[in-house]
């Protein structure tokens, strides 16, 4: 994500990115130690995000707890899969149908903010680049 935030740097194109421990619990540290984590773990090495990549508190994106942003984001754009997963690594309840299931899904909203685009784990952020162009350049 942060090569392609450099690339539309001079662009209006952000990343905002909500950390969640939903999935296998693999998000286990507190808000403050998120971006450290980043910075020398995963990636690490220093890794400093872009200036255009915004991090937020851990958000719930599903179930009875789940944040009413992603509450709204999921009822704007149909489920990518029909596969739920393995339900034992999946840590809230109820399950929809059309709930998050996994890390690193992706949104595209557009210059006014309507959700226009939803891509699962397996889409790369480079991938996203013909729908972020297109979006970009929408009157």
């Amino acid at each position: 994500m942060n090569a392609l935030s450099e690339e539309y740097a001079q662009s209006t194109f952000a990343t905002l990115a909500f950390p969640c421990d939903q999935f296998g619990l693999q998000q286990p540290e507190a808000d403050d130690e998120i971006l450290n984590g980043v910075m020398y773990v995963r990636p690490g090495h220093g890794f400093v995000p872009n200036k255009n990549i915004y991090f937020f508190s851990k958000t719930q994106v599903n179930g009875d707890s789940e944040d009413p942003l992603f509450t709204s984001i999921k009822a704007s754009c149909p489920p990518t899969s029909n596969n739920i997963g393995i339900t034992a690594e999946l840590y809230w309840t109820p399950i929809k149908a059309n709930d998050i299931y996994w890390n690193w899904n992706k949104f595209l909203l557009d210059k006014n903010g309507r959700i226009r685009y939803r891509f699962g784990s397996a889409v790369t952020a480079t991938q996203l680049k013909p729908w972020i162009d297109m979006l970009l350049h929408e009157k």
